[in-house]
């Protein structure tokens, strides 16, 4: 949260919290939310578009989070924000206090895991949640209770695989899962999932899916390489790097985010390889940002973990020591100036640097998660 960033009239005090909940009072600056520190981080996005230097409030165990390490985060339609952790479980948090789900092995209709890596909501309003060795769950928020699917060796009908590290949302309705072993999507029907048998993806660990702005196309990143994929007909009808591309364009590394942003470009972070952007779709030839420790403009770590755009056209990259932001005018230029958000002793600034997830409400403010949380 920034402070001092919104001054809200009576009756904009009063939409915002009957409409909205008390969960974007923190807009308002309201005291209890000034007092929270911790590792998990709330912004306005109104004052992070227009001004540079920011102000963070934090969430942490000590605010009722079942663990200071946060690797997904999603919203649902009543307005909870769910925060999946490394070991902790899931916690869904209603504005006042956090509520957590955690794998009992006595019962059944309890989440399969409590390692939660991927978060996505789906259009009747159940929330797919991934796990890394457990599976998928679908929760249901009218019993509160979940139902787990695993991989089941020789039932081609079962999941896929037990590690799940993106869940992507067809047309508002087909649900997608990639996974250590491929692409599936999910069949209401039969309560089953369909592999997708595609050469260039079956069986091969997937690490990004990304929305195209075309309709039916998405981006699929694998160990070194992404694919223009089409949903709709099982083609991926355009894979890069490719062949034509010198060695100098080849990602030589995992992709860990991808980003098709307003104008169409497509932006890959990776593991251990910096960031990419894809130039030229005809040659599959990219522009690659990495960490220089002479250049204190430049990137500032090689492990990009994710990537947003907000509506002002910035561009939030998250890295294992800092979260970045390229904004429109630099996103061009052939040596672009990143601004670095990192941990300072401030209380105000970002309790821990290194950033595993990003995600914007639908008030358009931006939750952080990190892996371990810093100074409370």
């Amino acid at each position: 949260m920034i402070y001092g960033a919104v001054r809200t009239t009576f009756h904009q005090l009063t939409s915002l919290f009957f409409n909205s909940g008390l969960r974007y009072l923190a807009l308002l600056n309201i005291p209890i939310w000034s007092m929270v520190l911790g590792f998990f981080i709330l912004i306005s996005n109104t004052t992070l578009a227009k001004n540079n230097k920011v102000a963070f409030q934090h969430f942490t165990v000590n605010e009722g989070l079942s663990q200071n390490s946060v690797l997904s985060i999603t919203e649902d339609r009543q307005g909870f924000m769910w925060f999946g952790t490394r070991t902790g479980g899931l916690n869904r948090y209603d504005g006042y206090t956090f509520k957590t789900y955690k794998r009992q092995e006595s019962d059944s209709s309890s989440i399969s895991g409590n390692e939660i890596i991927s978060l996505k909501e789906d259009h009747e309003g159940f929330l797919w949640v991934g796990t890394r060795g457990d599976g998928v769950c679908k929760y249901n928020p009218y019993t509160d209770k979940f139902t787990s699917y695993y991989q089941i060796p020789g039932d081609s009908t079962s999941f896929i695989s037990n590690t799940v590290a993106n869940i992507y949302q067809h047309n508002h309705a087909q649900m997608w899962f990639g996974t250590n072993h491929g692409l599936c999507y999910y069949s209401p029907n039969d309560d089953s999932f369909v592999r997708v048998k595609n050469k260039f993806l079956a069986n091969t660990k997937i690490t990004a899916i990304a929305e195209s702005s075309k309709p039916d196309f998405v981006w699929v990143g694998t160990t070194k390489e992404i694919f223009y994929y089409n949903l709709s007909n099982n083609q991926a009808i355009a894979k890069f790097p490719n062949k034509s591309a010198s060695d100098k364009f080849f990602i030589k590394s995992e992709i860990s985010s991808i980003l098709e942003d307003k104008d169409g470009n497509v932006w890959i972070g990776t593991k251990q390889d910096g960031l990419h952007k894809l130039l030229s779709y005809k040659d599959g030839n990219f522009a690659t940002y990495t960490h220089d420790q002479n250049n204190n403009t430049g990137l500032t770590s090689n492990t990009i973990r994710t990537l947003h755009q907000d509506e002002e056209g910035n561009i939030w990259i998250g890295t294992k020591v800092a979260l970045e932001k390229l904004t429109p005018e630099q996103q061009s230029a052939d040596h672009p100036e990143f601004i670095h958000y990192t941990e300072d002793g401030n209380k105000h600034n970002l309790s821990q640097n290194s950033i595993f997830s990003f995600f914007e409400d639908t008030n358009n403010n931006y939750w952080i998660g990190t892996y371990s949380g810093g100074v409370h």
